[in-house]
């Protein structure tokens, strides 16, 4: 069919949608691709590795795992007062050091005077002697006595053990030549029980008791000096009894 010259009639339908249709190619062609999705692999792989330890916290972290080994050091033992231990005194009362500080500082001991504490030692079962060791001893724990300090002065000990018969010993405290030998100072015997006590005066006017204890074929000595003025004069008079009780042993052992 020959279409040349004629005309075909404008139908607006169609060019909107040829309009449509080109608008869409056109915005398909402009648009830029996006980026492909990664695979679950190469995310993993991309990942920041764990960072290693530092020498300072795997030594650490070693301490911490490493089971601690097991303490075989001995119980540190209570203190003794008085010249007491808790030993002693726990067998002779039935209370250790302890116990009794416990007790007495629950019943108010800090504002009692010495007899004061030493009523409240007997009333609780402690016998005579024990009721002023006790009382002595708790006021040297909390501060209410000086060392070696008693209620009527201060007191100190020195004991040495010699390889000598208790009546050798024994002569030689009350014989003056034999004393000399060993001890250069005045000493007035005033009382003696052969061959166990001894008891004097110091050249101060302070009082001296010496025991002697046959322990087999060797003796116990041992030097009680009392009613010292002063915790000085008390440390001194100690160092003194000991250096001499071994000048004495010496003497007899020589």
């Amino acid at each position: 069919m020959h279409l040349s010259g004629t005309r075909l009639a404008y139908n607006p339908r169609m060019a909107r949608a040829r309009g449509k249709g080109a608008g869409a190619d056109k915005k398909a062609r402009s648009a830029k691709p996006g980026p492909k999705a990664r695979p679950a692999a190469a995310a993993k792989s991309r990942t920041a590795a764990p960072r290693r330890p530092s020498a300072k916290s795997a030594a650490t972290a070693a301490a911490k795992a490493k089971p601690k080994a097991k303490s075989h050091a001995k119980p540190k033992a209570a203190a003794a007062w008085a010249g007491v231990s808790d030993e002693a005194v726990r067998k002779a009362t039935g209370r250790g050091w302890t116990d009794w500080l416990a007790l007495l500082d629950k019943r108010g001991a800090r504002k009692l005077d010495h007899r004061g504490i030493v009523a409240l030692v007997s009333g609780a079962g402690a016998g005579p002697w024990w009721q002023q060791m006790v009382t002595v001893g708790y006021e040297q724990a909390r501060g209410l006595r000086a060392k070696h300090q008693k209620a009527d002065g201060f007191a100190v000990s020195a004991s040495r053990t010699i390889a000598a018969p208790a009546s050798r010993v024994f002569r030689a405290w009350i014989d003056p030549k034999e004393r000399a030998r060993w001890l250069p100072e005045p000493l007035e015997i005033t009382t003696q029980t052969e061959p166990r006590t001894i008891r004097a005066r110091w050249r101060d006017a302070t009082h001296l008791s010496v025991g002697i204890s046959p322990k087999g074929d060797r003796t116990q000595v041992t030097v009680q000096h009392e009613k010292l003025a002063t915790e000085a004069a008390a440390s001194e008079m100690k160092t003194f009894w000991a250096r001499h009780i071994d000048a004495l042993r010496a003497e007899l052992e020589g």
